[in-house]
Order: C-alpha cells, then sequence, then structure tokens
C-alpha cells in the first residue's frame, strides 16, 4: 500500500526548509562536513544535533525567525517523529533514500512516513497559533489578554 500523499503548505514548507537549513549549520560546527551528518544521525539516532552545551540556553541562537519557530515546536515533538522530520529535512540536501533515513531511525519506510506526516501536521498547526497569537493575528476581534482569560 503506497504512502499517503504529503499536502504541507508552501509556509511550512519554506519554514521547515529554513529551520533544517540552520540546523545544518549547527550540526556543521560540530563536525567536519554535512556528509558526517548522515553518520551523526546513524551513531546519535534523533539526538544527533541536539547538543549538550546548549542546553541551559534551551534553542540555540542560530534558529533565527521561522526557523526558531519551528525549533521550538519540534523540540515538544517525540523522538520518532522528531527523528524522522530532522532526517528528512536536513539530508534533503544529501538525497539520501528514504529506506536509509528508516533504517537510521530504526523504523520501517511506513512508519517512516507516518512519522513524518504527524510531525509535518504538528510543526503547521504549531506554526498556525504562533502566527494567530501575534498582534493582529486573531480575526476574532478579542485580544490575547481576553483569550487568556485575563479581565
Amino acid at each position: 500500500m503506497p504512502a499517503a500523499r504529503r499536502v504541507v503548505p508552501a509556509s511550512t514548507e519554506q519554514a521547515l526548509r529554513t529551520w533544517a537549513a540552520q540546523k545544518r549549520v549547527l550540526l556543521e560546527g560540530r563536525s567536519e562536513s554535512v556528509a558526517c551528518t548522515l553518520g551523526r544521525v546513524l551513531s546519535e539516532r534523533v539526538a544527533a544535533g541536539e547538543g549538550v552545551p546548549f542546553r541551559s540556553q534551551g534553542v540555540p541562537e542560530i534558529y533565527r525567525g521561522d526557523g526558531r519557530a519551528v525549533q521550538l515546536i519540534v523540540i515538544t515533538l517525540s523522538e520518532f517523529p522528531r527523528g524522522a522530520l530532522t532526517t528528512y529535512y536536513v539530508l534533503a540536501p544529501l538525497r539520501v533514500p528514504i529506506n536509509e533515513q528508516a533504517q537510521a531511525l530504526g523504523v520501517c519506510r511506513r512508519a517512516f512516513w507516518d512519522y513524518l506526516h504527524m510531525a509535518e501536521a504538528v510543526v503547521d498547526s504549531g506554526l498556525q497559533l504562533t502566527a494567530w497569537l501575534r498582534p493582529g493575528g486573531c480575526t476574532c476581534g478579542l485580544s490575547v489578554k481576553q483569550l487568556n482569560g485575563a479581565r
């Protein structure tokens, strides 16, 4: 049975690509080239790029704009959806086959696609919510304070 067709809004796809490019810069800062990224994912699994030096900071300064918004959402994902999203987008320039990406996570191809779709949906929802909560983003006429129950 073929995997379900991916439907990711263009704005979310662009935000994910921005995040992935920023994540590659973070990974490259600790390895000698982008080609080392797959090796890191294979050896560290989903923890690749979630470095110890930044734990106290929360989100590394390398993430900006849409990349930062996506990273704040991604760190809330559970292990396999986060891993699928990271391997799919961060390894995109290397054109690593999906079978190898799934193998790096220790899941079958079908599960990989399911986790990826789940993660993309969460990121899309999170980005929509973030946009909605910005000043002028809510079209219902209520302020953020009113929505939060403040009097």
